[in-house]
């Protein structure tokens, strides 16, 4: 990739910076307008760069906020009921704050960059930016469906105005993230739609700068819609923008052939492990590639499976029936020694702590399932996941089912399925590891299908379970924002009545310590929403849980 990464321009910057000399600001943020030898190609692969720690499964900082944190407000990884457990640690929650801003700031200079173009240049550079924007957005997302209102608008500007007096930035309201997002993604599939089979040169060269997709405009196309539709179908539950969601859910599912959308196997946006021309161009940043979930492989707490997940498996005593998931030797593994060895068991989250740790702690052996350690542990291909085809069926499933839009919901809900066990069973067949297991044929997971779908009334509820499932292990973001929407799959924590603010699980988490030091006067502004438990606005009403 001729050593795209080495001339980038370092623009490492938060919402605020402060205690830098002007020696020091010149250095590390030089005037755009001065800068002739960074393209923007390198500066869109540069954002996808800067964004490494939250779309690289194996990365720790990524491992330590969705595993300890995040998995534990969705249920999607087993937990102790030790004090504080709701309330996380803020250093890992910071740093993923902190990560966006990074990414956010690189793409300002590319916006930057690619506005001082001639108009002939520009819609040769044009691809850049739309690629970059979508990938932006995927973060952005993220952000503010953990907090709510975030700095946006005049976020990552630093570079650009050099202004260091001035660098603190507005929250904006949560809505106007979304509309903006939902508008501007509009715009990205059709001026993608435009690029498509175009000779233009960068098209030629973007697989030397694109490492998620390889150039692939078609798959970009796909990645952006699924990413607005996703955003459509979050925002339609309840809220102040549900009548523009279902407009766009209904818009994009109506209109296939102008919305191609990520469905299958092949179109899953993902960042490959054994990329081997971004690994030796980076010399392997990863600091050797390694499997999801690996820094937690040993006796650490948070690589138990929960009995939430055990239980959506439908494992009956520990054991295999015959209606059980056929997914469950690619999700978990049994218990490798001690009283329940040969048994899939997942840690209680309404267990008291002293028979958690008793289990936990059992000198004959771990007393607990784990996530497959074949699929994930010790899978040195196991990629950087960012959105699956099984998210689309299962969205378009609720849509449907929600009438807010017309289609088949059983014919979505089946593809959704059959899009999980596709991609589970490919995580485990890429694997170094053994064993590694043949899916079922398609007959067969159609009837599993079937099964699931005629055990409940409830059809959301089905839809939702199997959408958590899908995303618990890879995505746990997806799988909190989801239970907050929606309350499913229904779980119940215990209180802990020792924590002094977070006695129950929170619906957002508190800003970063580093926006009250250095962006008060705008946290002001936010202050009063900034508590556990304001809701993000497109929240269920009341909890999305039962505590006791």
């Amino acid at each position: 990739m001729k050593k795209i990464f080495y001339s980038l321009v370092t623009v490492i910057t938060l919402v605020t910076v402060a205690g830098c000399s002007d020696a020091q600001f010149d250095k590390y943020y030089p005037d755009p307008s001065q800068t002739t030898t960074v393209s923007c190609g390198k500066l869109m692969t540069g954002v996808f760069w800067s964004a490494r720690k939250q779309t690289m499964g194996d990365i720790y900082w990524r491992y330590v906020f969705d595993k300890t944190q995040i998995g534990t407000l969705a249920q999607t990884i087993g937990f102790q009921n030790s004090n504080g457990r709701y309330s996380g640690t803020r250093s890992y929650a910071q740093n993923r704050w902190q990560e966006f801003y990074y990414t956010l700031t690189q793409y300002r200079v590319l916006q930057e960059t690619y506005s001082r173009l001639t108009d002939e240049d520009k819609a040769i550079n044009e691809v850049y930016e739309l690629l970059a924007r979508t990938f932006v957005f995927h973060q952005l997302e993220e952000v503010v469906d953990i907090w709510g209102a975030a700095p946006y608008s005049e976020a990552g500007l630093l570079p650009i105005t050099n202004d260091l007096a001035n660098a603190s930035s507005k929250y904006d309201a949560a809505t106007d993230i979304y509309t903006e997002m939902l508008n501007s993604l509009d715009e990205v599939n059709t001026r993608l739609t435009a690029l498509i089979g175009s000779s233009l040169p960068t098209i030629a060269t973007l697989p030397d700068q694109d490492y998620i997709n390889k150039g692939d405009l078609t798959k970009w196309q796909r990645f952006a819609n699924s990413l607005r539709l996703r955003m459509a179908l979050r925002i339609s539950s309840q809220g102040d923008l549900t009548a523009k969601g279902r407009e766009i859910l209904n818009q994009m599912l109506s209109n296939p052939s102008k919305y191609p959308l990520v469905e299958t196997l092949d179109h899953v946006i993902k960042i490959d492990a054994d990329n081997d021309a971004f690994k030796n161009d980076l010399g392997n940043p990863w600091g050797g590639v390694r499997g999801c979930f690996e820094d937690g492989e040993s006796e650490g707490t948070f690589i138990r499976a929960s009995k939430t997940m055990i239980d959506i498996l439908g494992v009956v005593d520990g054991k295999i029936t015959s209606d059980s998931d056929p997914r469950i030797p690619v999700f978990v593994d049994t218990v490798a020694a001690g009283p329940n060895k040969g048994l899939y068991v997942g840690v209680d989250p309404q267990a008291a702590l002293g028979i958690q740790e008793g289990d936990w702690n059992n000198p004959n052996g771990v007393q607990y399932s784990r996530p497959s350690r074949v699929t994930f542990a010790r899978n040195v291909n196991f990629p950087g996941i960012i959105f699956t085809a099984a998210e689309t069926w299962f969205i378009k499933a609720e849509a449907i089912q929600q009438g807010w839009t017309q289609g088949n919901e059983l014919e979505a809900f089946k593809k959704g399925i059959a899009e999980s066990f596709n991609y589970y069973y490919w995580l485990n067949n890429i694997s170094a590891e053994m064993p590694v297991y043949s899916a079922p044929d398609a007959a067969a997971i159609d009837a599993f299908a079937q099964k699931l779908w005629d055990k409940d009334s409830n059809k959301q509820k089905v839809i939702l379970e199997q959408k958590w499932l899908n995303t618990a292990l890879i995505d746990m973001r997806q799988s909190w924002a989801d239970l907050r929407r929606t309350g499913y799959p229904e779980l119940t924590f215990l209180r802990d009545n020792d924590s002094p603010e977070v006695k129950r699980p929170p619906y957002r988490l508190m800003y970063p310590d580093n926006e009250r030091t250095y962006n008060t006067v705008n946290w002001e502004s936010v202050k009063a929403q900034d508590t556990h438990y304001t809701k993000i606005f497109w929240a269920k009403d009341g909890d999305y849980y039962t505590v006791r």
